[in-house]
């Protein structure tokens, strides 16, 4: 199951795994990601693997990557009092145990000079990974968000032309739900990063906007040219 409590598929070997080591009550924390960085590949490939109900052809090709370790009694009352850098040298042991080349320890650096961070980062993107998390090495296990954990990910800039507004819904019932964009050549819908207000301007003058281009942040471009997490920047009627 993920963190939501949503079904995960194709993993059945790597459950096999961590209960023929004798790993019980113990909750190893991490991410799933397919095991080599190919040419055009990204995230949509490594969903698409964990989402099929039936069995995937590619499903070998899906590595867990173990970054933390909690006792299951801790997990279910959501404290424990180990510092981050105790718990790496638990699960270091645990995955020793485990010993199977589809279940990684996350492997971490202690920063010395801020400006090594950018490296790193670039150096882990290049393999094929979306970014990187800074720790505070003496920080306790958390279930929010927290400023012991930051990501860290790129983030590009473009224009692209409107063709379209969506209506939101339920809330959004009546106002913006998302900005169609031609990315080119593929449609790609732009429904976060939007104040209440700016929905409100953008679904008022949703007739006028075609052909304007839309400023837009994102992550990366899949393989089939669509945006990774796009998020609203502004109208770009300054260059109409």
């Amino acid at each position: 199951m993920s963190r939501n409590n949503k079904p995960i598929y194709n993993t059945e070997y790597i459950k096999e795994a961590i209960l023929k080591a004798g790993i019980k009550n113990t909750v190893l924390d991490g991410e799933f990601y397919t095991s080599y960085a190919r040419e055009n590949e990204d995230w949509s490939r490594t969903t698409s693997i964990l989402r099929t109900q039936s069995e995937h052809p590619d499903a070998s090709d899906i590595n867990f990557w173990a970054f933390d370790i909690v006792p299951l009694s801790a997990w279910s009352n959501q404290k424990y009092d180990l510092m981050l850098r105790n718990r790496k040298l638990s699960l270091l042991l645990t995955i020793n145990k485990i010993n199977h080349p589809s279940i990684i320890y996350t492997d971490h650096r202690l920063v010395i000079k801020p400006e090594t961070i950018k490296d790193h980062m670039s150096m882990l993107i290049e393999a094929g990974f979306e970014g990187i998390v800074l720790k505070n090495p003496d920080s306790f296990y958390e279930w929010k968000r927290s400023s012991n954990w930051l990501k860290l990910k790129p983030v590009h800039t473009e224009e692209f032309p409107i063709i379209g507004v969506q209506e939101g819904k339920g809330k959004y019932i009546g106002t913006t739900g998302a900005i169609l964009i031609n990315v080119n050549g593929t449609i790609v819908g732009v429904g976060t990063g939007m104040t209440d207000l700016e929905r409100e301007e953008i679904w008022k003058d949703r007739n006028l906007l075609e052909g304007v281009l839309l400023e837009v942040s994102y992550q990366t471009k899949s393989s089939d040219g669509s945006l990774i997490f796009p998020v609203f920047q502004r109208i770009r009627w300054d260059l109409t």
